[in-house]
């Protein structure tokens, strides 16, 4: 497994493979990032939330991101 420490910008994109994530927002200690990626790309979150959720384990392709 791959560790990397990345500082982003707002409006700054990281891309993974075929996967890019993008810093929209930052306040205080809380970043919203937009991730996009292929339906077959699994996007899993345990402790983040996401907009129109609950804080509960997601996948992407399942479930509204």
């Amino acid at each position: 497994m791959s560790k990397m420490h990345v500082d982003l910008r707002r409006g700054e994109v990281l891309t993974i493979g075929t996967t890019t994530v993008r810093l929209e927002k930052k306040s205080g200690q809380v970043a919203r990032l937009v991730i996009e990626a292929d339906e077959s790309t699994p996007i899993k979150t345990k402790t983040a939330r996401m907009s129109a959720s609950r804080d509960t384990e997601q996948t992407h392709g399942e479930h509204t991101l």
